[in-house]
């Protein structure tokens, strides 16, 4: 009897088991006996696989261009580092006002005073310490080969004077400006000494890397600036220079403007001019410094700035700065209409400053002010106004320090150092010592790309809800199926099929179509992009504008079958539970 019931428990009944790929190969099979609907169901959950791969590849190809033009611009947008620089997250805590409640038929005053002191007191501006920054720099030897150059920059204006017939007048800082030019006056030796801020610069320090300088301009005359007071006209790509800029230089005579303004009759224009290259290569200015302004008096320096005499002496005596060269910028986003000088220009003013008697006396005394011999108040009147407006600059000590990276790998190098430099900092507890830059073109390209991927997100949300159709349209295709193959159902129960491999059968069917519909949405996709591409680059000139990711495709792909086994699920598992008794008995 033992053995008996041993030889049962031996003696189990395993039941058949259908594998995937038998699965797979009996709805292949069925789908290739209705090609037409298979196609046309394929077609239909393809729709919104074609939207969403038409987006990201828009959405790819212009973030791809975007990254590029960053490239690109790399020249013209350095890593720029100032010493006084905003603390925007302190912005707006500093400007909140507390609301006041006033009982009807009162009035009540409100406190905008606090927030203004705040702006002034509550470190809204972060002061960077530059002098540090600069000496690592240097000390670096590594950093070195990701920079193509460094440009440090100091609170300086120069005073530039033209010298026309014997009549001078200050073009730099500039002071001629559209809006005023009607207030011109008509006095020979007038010296205007008002800044306007609004008017154009015309006056700017060139770079030094001759690589850079000669990828941005080509030489069309004269010759590059080698010395200190050497200077170089930059054009237009189409050789043209600015009427602003002319009349800036003095070289178009401002009244002229002032007559257009006076002139009643409106259709009156500028007179076109022409110059031939050495018009502009005899051009040559008086350079003065920001402290021959002042002349010492009973022990205070007293301005004499408006006095016209006394500027007639100082600017002839000044230094002779000529332009020895013209250029044309080689791309028309480049600035034109401007005036570039060397470095050394500026060490030069910087070195001969220090050697004045203003100079010594403001620099050891930083608690008096040289110019009325009264203390500082520390709000309207500072040592720094005092500094720049004498021209008192550190060379080891720059107001702004701009880096521009070789290339973009190199640019990620550079920030790279910065944060070892900022950690280093902390590490030695020197907090303060820690910088924070501006990144321009970094900044464009984020907000570019953040309006993109918000477009991208949006549209997407809208094509989503044609794969939601698609996908109820696939389950009611895979309920039918169900219907129409009921009594294969019940022939399959009846070989030993179970009910997981019933609902493997039609999980099977789904996966097929799922696969079939991905596959056509992006083939599809990437058919209507050639000539989307095509359309681009012959009206924007930008190539390749729609590219979607072989990664992105493949995740469609998936998403496309994953959709059509979810929306298959319910009808699987009702073709699984059907009687096979009542299925082989179904027509």
């Amino acid at each position: 009897m033992k053995k008996i019931q041993n030889m049962n428990k031996r003696k189990k009944i395993h039941r058949t088991s259908m594998s995937l790929f038998t699965s797979l190969g009996l709805s292949f099979n069925n789908l290739l006996t209705k090609k037409g609907r298979t196609f046309l169901t394929a077609f239909a959950g393809s729709i919104g696989i074609i939207g969403i791969a038409l987006i990201l590849s828009l959405s790819n190809g212009v973030s791809e261009f975007v990254s590029n033009m960053e490239r690109d611009s790399l020249s013209n947008f350095p890593i720029v580092f100032e010493k006084n620089t905003y603390d925007f997250s302190k912005l707006l805590e500093a400007t909140e006002t507390e609301k006041v409640e006033c009982n009807q038929g009162k009035l009540c005053s409100e406190d905008d005073i606090t927030p203004q002191v705040k702006l002034l007191t509550n470190g809204l501006i972060k002061k960077n310490y530059l002098k540090e920054l600069k000496q690592s720099l240097e000390n670096n030897q590594e950093i070195k080969e990701y920079i193509s150059e460094v440009k440090y920059g100091y609170d300086l204006d120069l005073q530039i004077y033209s010298n026309k017939n014997s009549s001078y007048m200050r073009i730099n800082p500039n002071n001629f400006n559209i809006l005023n030019s009607s207030d011109v006056k008509e006095e020979e030796n007038a010296i205007s000494m008002t800044l306007n801020t609004e008017s154009p610069k015309v006056f700017e320090e060139m770079l030094d890397n001759e690589e850079v300088l000669n990828s941005k301009y080509e030489l069309l005359a004269g010759k590059m600036p080698t010395d200190y007071n050497e200077l170089i006209l930059v054009v237009g790509s189409n050789n043209t220079i600015p009427d602003s800029i002319l009349y800036a230089l003095d070289i178009k005579d401002r009244k002229e403007v002032a007559d257009l303004l006076n002139n009643s009759n409106k259709e009156k224009k500028v007179k076109s001019t022409t110059y031939s290259y050495e018009d502009i290569l005899n051009l040559s200015y008086k350079l003065i410094l920001n402290t021959d302004y002042y002349r010492q008096e009973n022990g205070k320096f007293k301005d004499y700035s408006l006095d016209s005499d006394y500027l007639k002496n100082v600017v002839n005596q000044g230094l002779d700065i000529k332009v020895v060269g013209i250029a044309k910028v080689k791309e028309s986003s480049e600035t034109s209409g401007v005036i570039l000088y060397k470095h050394s220009l500026t060490e030069y003013v910087i070195n001969q400053i220090e050697k004045t008697e203003i100079y010594k006396a403001q620099t050891e005394n930083k608690e008096i002010n040289v110019l009325t011999g009264e203390k500082f108040d520390g709000i309207v009147t500072t040592y720094e106004k005092n500094a720049q407006l004498l021209g008192i600059a550190d060379l080891e000590d720059p107001s702004t320090i701009s880096i521009y990276p070789k290339d973009f790998s190199s640019k990620e190098k550079i920030i790279e150092f910065v944060e070892k430099y900022n950690e280093t900092q902390k590490e030695n507890g020197k907090s303060e010592l820690v910088v924070s830059y501006t990144d321009l073109i970094k900044t464009v390209v984020s907000g570019v790309t953040s309006i993109i991927n918000v477009i991208s997100f949006v549209l997407i949300g809208f094509v989503a809800i044609s794969l939601i159709v698609s996908s109820i349209m696939i389950a009611i295709i895979t309920y039918i199926s169900v219907l129409e193959r009921t009594k294969e159902i019940g022939i399959l129960r009846a070989i030993g099929a179970s009910k997981k491999d019933i609902s493997r059968v039609f999980k099977a069917e789904t996966i097929i179509e799922g696969f079939l519909a991905g596959i056509l949405g992006i083939l599809i996709a990437l058919l209507i992009s050639l000539p989307v591409n095509l359309i681009v680059e012959a009206i924007a000139k930008v190539s390749g504008i729609a590219k979607l990711p072989i990664g992105s495709a493949i995740f469609l792909i998936l998403l496309s079958v994953l959709l059509n086994v979810a929306a298959g699920h319910i009808p699987s598992k009702m073709a699984s539970k059907k009687d096979p008794v009542i299925a082989l008995r179904s027509e």
